[in-house]
């Protein structure tokens, strides 16, 4: 009796699979894996850009309108500080 069979181990690997087989299995998932990756990284980048253009735009119209971009700041301010006070007077009872 051999050591294989005595420990109750088959001499093929992975279940069953051939080694080609394998191999090619992990290189497939290496490539698909590579691929997630640089399109993660292309819309990482992508989002960067749009964001710089946002930003861009939105300093250009408050340059453009400083006392409208001061009165919306202060609406939304007030607003924000409304909703919070709210919500946590509404946990304290």
């Amino acid at each position: 009796m051999s050591t294989s069979e005595e420990s109750g181990f088959s001499e093929t690997t992975n279940g069953g699979e051939q080694p080609e087989e394998s191999e090619n299995r992990t290189s497939r998932f290496k490539a698909a894996a590579s691929r997630v990756f640089q399109d993660g990284t292309a819309a990482a980048q992508r989002w960067g850009r749009q964001t710089r253009v946002v930003a861009v735009n939105a300093k250009d119209h408050i340059k453009d309108d400083p006392v409208r971009s001061v009165a919306i700041s202060f609406v939304v301010g007030l607003t924000l500080g409304a909703l919070i006070g709210r919500l946590s007077r509404r946990q304290c009872q």
